[in-house]
């Protein structure tokens, strides 16, 4: 996040992950209750395109290209961010310019930063019950959202 990008920068952000992206709650199961991760995640086999999302984000995992099954198919590439603070940061800026993942974006924008970005209060490690539960929440109209045939309210036409 060093370098102050223009607003045409993350327009083409916004295009790009409009397009090609997604913006998800993944949710993990390993444990007891389970782990939700907000992410945005851009995949495609132009290799530069994708080194540019992250260049203008100034966040996320360095670029990598993912096996793919066919020696035929051309390499994909992914780039994608996992940290909350650093999705939310994403998501407030291509906010303006997004037009077919603008729900999404704003469902994740209400996704719960962790406890040292809050001040919720929760005993011992771990998450508030209030916490859990706007996770929860949150994963669900993620999950509705991003449904085949989804309208931008989250329902299945």
């Amino acid at each position: 996040m060093a370098q102050r990008k223009s607003k045409a920068d993350w327009a083409w952000l916004a295009g790009i992950i409009d397009g090609e992206g997604c913006i998800n709650v993944a949710v993990y199961r390993g444990s007891k209750i389970g782990r939700y991760q907000l992410g945005v995640r851009v995949k495609m086999t132009h290799r530069p395109t994708i080194e540019r999302c992250g260049e203008i984000a100034g966040v996320g995992r360095p670029v990598y290209s993912i096996p793919r099954d066919s020696g035929r198919k051309k390499a994909l590439y992914s780039w994608h961010v996992t940290r909350t603070v650093d999705v939310q940061y994403v998501l407030r800026n291509v906010l303006p310019y997004l037009t077919t993942k603008k729900a999404q974006a704003l469902v994740g924008l209400e996704f719960p930063l962790p406890r040292k970005y809050n001040n919720w209060s929760s005993e011992g490690r771990g998450r508030s019950a209030i916490c859990r539960a706007l996770q929860v929440v949150v994963a669900q109209a993620m999950s509705n959202l991003n449904q085949r045939g989804a309208t931008s309210y989250g329902l299945v036409a």
